[in-house]
């Protein structure tokens, strides 16, 4: 059985992968991308990119650069609902 920090870094590690192959979502809300058997959208990537952050730092992690960019995406979180400054 695997503990609780294994568990939260292979999280951390596939999110990892799906923002990567879904990076080209960053600044385009009207593209949608066709990956792992489904379609993905702008507000898809900027919720991984949260979840990713805030588990990044409940590992103690340095997310300042993910905060930067938040703030910049600020606009569309509020338009998404969703709540970056969590992170």
């Amino acid at each position: 059985m695997q503990n609780s920090t294994t568990w939260q870094f292979d999280q951390l590690t596939q999110l990892h992968q799906r923002i990567t192959a879904l990076q080209q979502l960053a600044g385009q809300p009207d593209l949608v991308v066709l990956y792992q058997g489904r379609a993905w959208h702008h507000r898809d990537f900027l919720e991984l990119s949260l979840r990713f952050a805030l588990l990044a730092k409940s590992l103690g992690h340095d997310v300042h650069l993910y905060e930067e960019w938040f703030a910049q995406e600020a606009a569309w979180f509020c338009h998404y609902g969703l709540d970056w400054r969590r992170a």
